[in-house]
C-alpha cells in the first residue's frame, strides 16, 4: 500500500551513521577528528608491556589483555588452552542454578544436616584461567576489600560529616 511507503521513507527511519575512520574499537568510541583520536590514544590508552605486543588500551582492559600472555602448563596461552576452558565451563555449569543442581544441592544439605556435619562447598576447583580472571577483577581479594569506600579505613574512623569524623 501507499501508506507503508510513506511510513518507511528515509525521513522516518532512523539510520545509524557510519563509523568514522577514527573509531577506537577497544573503547567503542567514535572520534570525529584525527587530533582527538590521537589525544584519546595518548591520554586514555596504556601500551602493553609484553615485548613484541602492539596492543594498547585503558588500564581496566589491560588486566584482561595480560591474560593472553600468561602461559599454561603446555606452553599455550591460558585463554586458548582447551583444558583450562573445559575447567572453566565445568565450574560454571556446577554453579548454575539448574533444576538438577538445585536438587542435588538440597539433597546434600539435607544429608549433612541430618548427620550433624558442617555445610560443604562441593564446587569444583577453579582452573588457572578462572583464578587469573578473578584476580584481575579483584573478586577474590579477601580481607576488608580493595579500593575506595570499603570498611572504616586505616585508623578505624567513621565516614561522613560531623564532630570527630574524618580527622
Amino acid at each position: 500500500p501507499a501508506w507503508r511507503s510513506r511510513l518507511l521513507s528515509s525521513r522516518w527511519v532512523r539510520r545509524e551513521p557510519p563509523a568514522s575512520e577514527f573509531f577506537c574499537n577497544v573503547c567503542n568510541k567514535d572520534l570525529k577528528r584525527r587530533e582527538r583520536y590521537e589525544e584519546h590514544l595518548a591520554e586514555d590508552h596504556v601500551p602493553c608491556s609484553e615485548p613484541g605486543c602492539k596492543f594498547s588500551g585503558p588500564e581496566h582492559v589491560m588486566g584482561y589483555h595480560r591474560l593472553k600472555h600468561t602461559k599454561a602448563a603446555d606452553g599455550t596461552s591460558i585463554v586458548d588452552s582447551p583444558e583450562e576452558q573445559l575447567k572453566w565451563l565445568a565450574a560454571r555449569r556446577a554453579c548454575f542454578p539448574s533444576a538438577g543442581n538445585l536438587k542435588r544441592k538440597a539433597d546434600g544439605n539435607a544429608r549433612r544436616y541430618q548427620s550433624g556435619a558442617l555445610p560443604e562447598d562441593d564446587r569444583p576447583k577453579p582452573g588457572l584461567f578462572e583464578k587469573m580472571i578473578r584476580q584481575t577483577a579483584f573478586v577474590d581479594a579477601g580481607g576488608k576489600g580493595c579500593g575506595k569506600g570499603k570498611g572504616k579505613g586505616k585508623f578505624d574512623k567513621g565516614k561522613g560529616k560531623g564532630k570527630d569524623k574524618g580527622k
